[in-house]
């Protein structure tokens, strides 16, 4: 489907949408109430959902401009990703999913950011009752926390590679197009193997702490350790500078590959055990490689920590 391209847009703002108009409505409304500077367009993605998602958004044309993309069928998220980059006009192009709320001033501090970086990420807070919302934070905090240990801290806030970047954040457009399209074959792993990406072609990212995203959590904790059980273990695919393919096992999403600096900085591992738990560690095989193969350095970090 091709549509009109306006060269004086800065913000193209994509929206995806699956099976809730309600978190929606809640979505627009706070970019509605956003300041933005400059010209901007919101693409909502009905990942094959009700026709009430479309008509969401459309009921706010006379408020902002906006247009909804409709796929016929369930794609996943990296194809409606790709949808929307593909229609997305900006020379800034975001991200979010319908179950997020943004701050008034969210798009100015990132117009500040996005003079220095390529990619500047949100903080994201999950809210709700329940435990789901719980274990979300908990686990996005030990991964930050981890992360950081390795990462450069600026005025701005953590730069560094090796940190996701895809809901909730804003790239420049000239990144995505040196850096192609979302891999749609990956159920899982996509934010990783994306980053990869940026990192070959010298991208740089940004997380800012203080540009704060509010999640809606639409699932139980049962949901989620289901969901987490099913795509604990990612197999993706990334392609070198030399077009060599290759095939790697990422395991327990973040948590595999930066548990051994965590667990030299952190006296608790009960962060670790919680994140093991949500992400799908209760898979009886996962959970004994990752002890096997970090049990040595954790104890070794015990004697360090005295």
């Amino acid at each position: 489907m091709e549509f009109y391209k306006n060269d004086c847009i800065v913000h193209s703002i994509i929206i995806l949408s699956h099976k809730a108009p309600g978190f929606l409505q809640e979505c627009l409304e706070s970019i509605c109430e956003a300041t933005i500077d400059g010209e901007y367009e919101v693409i909502v993605v009905n990942d094959g959902g009700p026709e009430e998602i479309c008509r969401t958004a459309e009921s706010f044309a006379g408020r902002m401009p906006v247009r909804c993309i409709r796929n016929e069928k369930n794609m996943g998220i990296s194809h409606s990703r790709n949808v929307g980059i593909e229609a997305a006009s900006g020379t800034h192009i975001s991200i979010f999913a319908d179950n997020y709320i943004l701050e008034k001033n969210h798009f100015i501090k990132k117009d500040i950011h996005l003079q220095h970086y390529d990619v500047v990420s949100s903080n994201i807070l999950t809210v709700g009752k329940g435990l789901a919302p719980k274990a979300f934070n908990r686990y996005f905090q030990f991964v930050i926390n981890s992360w950081t240990f390795r990462a450069e801290r600026t005025k701005h806030g953590y730069t560094g590679s090796g940190f996701p970047a895809g809901s909730g954040s804003t790239f420049r457009a000239d990144a995505i197009k040196e850096t192609g399209l979302f891999d749609t074959t990956l159920i899982s792993g996509e934010d990783s193997d994306y980053n990869h990406r940026l990192d070959l072609n010298n991208r740089s990212r940004l997380y800012a702490p203080d540009i704060i995203v509010y999640r809606k959590e639409k699932m139980t904790l049962r949901r989620l350790l289901l969901k987490e059980y099913n795509y604990g273990v990612a197999l993706f695919k990334y392609r070198d500078r030399n077009n060599f393919d290759h095939n790697i096992r990422y395991e327990l999403n973040h948590a595999g590959l930066i548990l051994s600096n965590y667990y030299k900085n952190n006296r608790h591992i009960g962060y670790f055990l919680l994140v093991a738990m949500i992400h799908g560690s209760y898979k009886t095989g996962m959970i004994l490689r990752i002890i096997r193969k970090e049990w040595r350095g954790y104890i070794l970090s015990l004697f360090q920590w005295r």
